[in-house]
């Protein structure tokens, strides 16, 4: 299989801005004057629409690189959840009042411009579920990066089995069989 990543690093650019956006709110704290307060919001306002515009650079530059490079018929994609434990709740809010909305935008305008089927499926268990057998257990997933499925031994990136996974949600189910597993079979 194909196993290209397309997003670059995003949690060092992430942790920079989050330490500039705490530092603001540091220097509001420190000075309740007017003034000071008047200058540290324009800053986090600043800061706002700089994460915004990146987080909408970096969305663009992936779809726009699958569209390019793969030429789908169909994109499947989980439902998001823009949190991470290693942020602070004000940067997770931000990540996610901004990033839903503009993949959103970014996909309606894909769908429209290259009548592209877009499908959202839900990603429960998809990083436990063995892509391969369909063996469920939270002891495949053995690292942030690697999946070892209990059952039949497969070992893969845990992205590409989740990955596989939600193309597998999107299956057509008819007396039991996926006609999707049954070709994603073929593949692998």
């Amino acid at each position: 299989t194909d196993e290209m990543v397309y997003a670059s690093k995003p949690s060092k650019k992430l942790h920079q801005i989050q330490k500039n956006v705490s530092q603001i709110l540091d220097f509001e704290a420190l000075n309740k004057k007017v003034d000071f307060k008047f200058i540290a919001d324009s800053l986090y306002k600043r800061l706002k629409r700089k994460i915004k515009e990146w987080i909408k650079n970096e969305i663009n530059r992936v779809l726009n690189r699958i569209i390019q490079v793969h030429k789908p018929k169909e994109i499947v994609i989980e439902r998001l959840n823009f949190q991470s434990p290693k942020l602070s709740k004000k940067m997770n809010r931000i990540l996610q009042t901004f990033g839903k909305g503009i993949i959103r935008d970014k996909l309606n305008k894909i769908k429209e411009e290259f009548n592209i089927k877009i499908e959202e499926v839900n990603p429960a268990y998809t990083s436990q579920t063995c892509s391969k057998c369909g063996y469920v257990s939270y002891k495949n997933r053995k690292s942030q990066s690697v999946f070892i499925c209990e059952f039949c031994k497969k070992k893969q990136n845990s992205d590409v089995n989740a990955a596989k996974n939600i193309l597998l949600g999107s299956s057509e189910w008819i007396g039991g069989i996926s006609f999707k597993r049954k070709a994603l079979d073929e593949l692998v």
